[in-house]
């Protein structure tokens, strides 16, 4: 592109970097304090299976009449959180590296991996971006993942 033309003022040297704003009305606090995991249900209700499923827990079980003083809520996102996605999101986005391999279906989108490839260099932590699972019993899968920024602590 030349400088001298109309378009050149408009150039990435011109304009510079600038602001990404984002206004997300269900944000409704600047960061949440941790959760203890806790699972509240009745004393008819129990379901032994889940118990031993959910392991980390803490099971609380209430009395019929104690029912009816929980409610479910939801607290919203906080500005914390949003960031640190946007962070993810934003940060290395040229950077994008594509994997076929066996299929592995613990793995979700948002993900953070590590990969270590001498062959082609790659080394360091991604995020998924996309994951495409074969439904044969040979196939392969496809990962899409983003260089993630380093860990800020």
């Amino acid at each position: 592109m030349e400088d001298d033309s109309s378009v050149g003022a408009f150039s990435v040297p011109q304009v510079g970097d600038r602001t990404k704003v984002l206004n997300d009305s269900k944000v409704s606090g600047i960061y949440f304090k941790e959760v203890p995991h806790f699972i509240f249900t009745s004393t008819s209700n129990i379901n032994r299976d889940a118990i031993k499923e959910k392991t980390g827990y803490s099971w609380i079980f209430l009395s019929p009449s104690m029912e009816k003083l929980f409610t479910i809520s939801y607290r919203g996102k906080s500005a914390k959180d949003e960031i640190d996605s946007l962070v993810y999101q934003h940060s290395y986005c040229i950077e994008n590296i594509s994997i076929t391999a066996l299929p592995v279906y613990y793995l979700q989108p948002n993900t953070r991996i590590f990969v270590k490839d001498e062959k082609t260099g790659i080394d360091g932590e991604y995020i998924i971006n996309k994951i495409t699972v074969p439904l044969t019993y040979n196939g392969t899968m496809s990962i899409t993942a983003t260089k993630a920024p380093e860990r800020i602590i």
